[in-house]
């Protein structure tokens, strides 16, 4: 108890001699530009995933062939295969690069040097017309989790 004691009370003197002299800045201290509506890229993807297994639970089923298509932003492919590789390991479908029963397109935007669009859609690959899914996100290369 006394050791206790005696560290709260270094600790309450050091910490009254931390401020700076002088008077405070003007202004906001932090300035933010924190946008709400977009993801960093591991939760672009997480939330591309969510979206993808939640619908694909009623129509892709164990062996069905799912391929992948990237539209437009090849660079950004990375990320439509992680989202389509982590839906397969909860749904058990097969990615496959033809002969597949449906087809997932993946298209990319670059909309500021900083931020992507990323739209992704699911539709057989009988009649790739009729769309099944679809979902979008803006990534914020900037944002960390």
């Amino acid at each position: 108890m006394r050791y206790l004691i005696l560290a709260m009370t270094g600790l309450l003197l050091a910490g009254c001699n931390c401020l700076p002299e002088g008077e405070a800045p003007e202004g906001p201290i932090v300035v933010t530009s924190y946008d709400k509506d977009t993801y960093s890229t591991i939760g672009a993807v997480n939330y591309m995933t969510t979206s993808l297994t939640t619908f694909g639970v009623s129509c892709l089923k164990p062996g069905d062939g799912v391929m992948l298509k990237v539209k437009s932003g090849e660079k950004y492919r990375k990320y439509a295969e992680k989202a389509l590789q982590s839906s397969r390991a909860t749904l058990g479908f097969k990615i496959v690069n033809t002969n597949g029963n449906y087809v997932v397109t993946a298209e990319f935007k670059e909309n500021t040097p900083d931020t992507i669009a990323w739209h992704m859609t699911l539709a057989r690959e009988a009649a790739p017309q009729n769309i099944l899914w679809q979902n979008n996100v803006i990534i914020d290369t900037f944002k960390t989790n």
